[in-house]
């Protein structure tokens, strides 16, 4: 019989390590670089995916509107700042990733990052993100839906009796 060992932290930490060390560097036009994550860490898309559920919330709160580019334009950002070496700290709400989205466009940083990216990583990624909208969208329908029927019965209160039928 072979010698089996024990699955111990300090080994996982060496697959782990090992499983999330590739990087890919891209310089640019003006001499800068960034360095891009060939693998994405799923306990690093789950902060991704809490961020943009946070930056939701607050559209939703400013009673802002969000079109769908400038959806994937914001999740297209959260990428890079989650699975390149780019620091992005001024960043806070979903306007300011507007914003960066257009810079980083405007002056050609952009095809060249995401062109770097594993596609099957970005995939992942973007349908954990697709998942995420989805749930967030069917969870505001049901919102809504309530507080229609809230105000229907505020101003028709005999529409939320049953009436016994004689």
């Amino acid at each position: 019989m072979s010698n089996v060992k024990n699955l111990s932290l300090s080994h996982l930490k060496k697959q782990d390590a090992e499983k999330y060390k590739e990087k890919k560097q891209v310089v640019f036009h003006d001499g800068t670089k960034v360095d891009v994550d060939m693998a994405f860490r799923p306990s690093v898309q789950n902060d991704l995916n809490t961020e943009l559920l946070k930056l939701f919330q607050d559209v939703i709160k400013k009673k802002e509107k969000a079109d769908g580019g400038e959806i994937t334009a914001v999740a297209l950002c959260l990428i890079i700042k989650y699975f390149t070496s780019i620091e992005i700290k001024g960043a806070k709400t979903f306007n300011d990733y507007i914003e960066m989205y257009n810079i980083i466009e405007d002056n050609e940083y952009l095809q060249p990052i995401v062109q770097a990216f594993e596609p099957s990583e970005l995939q992942k990624s973007m349908d954990s993100i697709n998942n995420i909208i989805g749930r967030w969208t069917k969870d505001m329908e049901r919102v809504i839906e309530e507080v229609k029927f809230k105000r229907s019965l505020e101003e028709n209160p005999s529409d939320g009796n049953i009436q016994e039928l004689e």
